[in-house]
């Protein structure tokens, strides 16, 4: 797996996977395809998780609202966070971020790519990588999500480990099964009906 070369040793670690009856490249594809509003619990989730930030700007000045544009695929609203790392065509992406999650604000460190990901030691934060795997199965495809935490050090690790176990593994999780359903709903629907 191209997870392995990327972030071969973690401290965090979470699974998740599905059977699609659907061709492998079919799936694929409906795995690039997929929009963020394809998965509004993640949306729901993210809009949650930003409160104690907004909480704290209160009364300050105000943001400009954003423009409304057209719904973008989830692996466009990840890049201002998570940087392209390595991709196998049509079997496996790998995206990676940096940053202090368990703070309010969610701080993520803006890297410029992959060396400097690798090269990311800053104390006090950690590194994260997830992928995404399409492989022939029997029934189909196999569609499978990992995510990988490496803290920089040892008290990072020790100051994360509870918000992970409470927070980030359990709410991670439920986003991660629900883009996995979502892109076999749209895996199942490119394909013609069995007599088509």
């Amino acid at each position: 797996m191209l997870i392995d070369e990327v972030l071969g040793r973690w401290d965090f670690r979470e699974v998740h996977t599905l059977v699609v009856p659907a061709p492998p490249q079919t799936v694929w594809e409906a795995a690039q395809a997929l929009e963020a509003g394809d998965v509004p619990v993640a949306r729901i989730l993210m809009a949650i998780r930003t409160l104690p930030g907004l909480a704290r700007r209160r009364g300050g000045p105000r943001p400009a609202p954003r423009p409304r544009s057209a719904p973008r695929t989830l692996r466009e609203a990840m890049a201002g966070t998570f940087v392209p790392l390595a991709e196998l065509p049509g079997r496996e992406t790998v995206s990676g971020a940096a940053g202090q999650w368990w703070k309010p604000a969610a701080p993520f460190v803006r890297l410029a790519g992959p060396e400097e990901f690798h090269s990311f030691r800053t104390p006090g934060h950690l590194r994260a990588a997830v992928n995404l795997r399409v492989t022939p199965h029997p029934r189909g495809a196999l569609l499978h999500t990992e995510t990988r935490v490496a803290a920089v050090d040892p008290r990072t690790r020790r100051v994360f480990a509870p918000y992970w176990y409470l927070l980030a593994r359990p709410f991670g999780g439920l986003i991660r099964r629900a883009a996995l359903r979502a892109v076999a709903r749209r895996a199942l629907a490119a394909e013609p009906a069995p007599g088509a």
